[in-house]
């Protein structure tokens, strides 16, 4: 067995598996392209293999659908990914094989006649991104975690007395607004998300902070 013939079989690998390519329907097999992309783990777009019994069939007019998934994946995926596309050949067949990486300019997008939609993928099935799943893809493009992001909170509105009162009693010294600002609690004014939690008021619902204190031994 191969290593194509084992990508194939083995149930751990993020594959999507197409019979032949949709020449009609590119969206069909892009929207695979792009969860990959928008994924952690490395994914396998093979065609020539049935989904279903994971027969391997071969594609019919090999380079005329290998020119049809490299110009489409150019055109149709925003922003532009460089896969690796190969034409590999299993049991006398010709399969082509594309390996998209995870990009770090999230999200990436099937583009068609003015639509942008970003998939991901769930379990074995490519959906597209609700609101709150594309802000984190969003974020992670930018390198941002959520905690980091400013809000539109201001500093002026909130008080930050328990945690002046935990770094007098347990530092022993005083902070404030600029503080704030070093730890980067506070941005232009503006607090972050993780400025929220620590707040006196602290706004975000269902919230709560949990601490854990390790032990060094040598």
């Amino acid at each position: 067995m191969n290593d194509i013939e084992k990508i194939i079989t083995d149930e751990k690998y993020n594959l999507e598996l197409k019979e032949q390519v949709n020449f009609k329907d590119p969206k069909s097999y892009l929207k695979a392209v792009s969860s990959f992309a928008n994924g952690n783990d490395n994914g396998y777009l093979i065609f020539g293999v049935k989904d279903g019994t994971k027969e391997i069939v071969g594609v019919k007019d090999v380079k005329k659908s290998y020119e049809e998934i490299t110009e489409r994946i150019k055109t149709r995926i925003d922003p532009s990914i460089v896969p690796t596309i190969d034409i590999i050949k299993v049991q006398d067949k010709d399969l082509i094989v594309v390996k998209v990486i995870p990009g770090q300019n999230t999200p990436y997008y099937y583009v068609n006649k003015g639509t942008r939609i970003a998939f991901i993928r769930k379990g074995d099935q490519d959906c597209e991104a609700n609101s709150i799943e594309l802000n984190e893809l969003i974020l992670r493009g930018k390198n941002i975690g959520w905690d980091e992001q400013i809000t539109d909170k201001y500093y002026k509105d909130f008080t930050f007395d328990n945690l002046k009162r935990y770094f007098k009693d347990i530092k022993g010294y005083d902070i404030d607004k600029s503080s704030l600002e070093s730890f980067e609690l506070v941005k232009e004014d503006k607090l972050t998300n993780a400025a929220l939690l620590y707040s006196d008021q602290n706004p975000v619902v269902g919230s709560f902070i949990a601490c854990v204190r390790w032990e060094w031994t040598r």
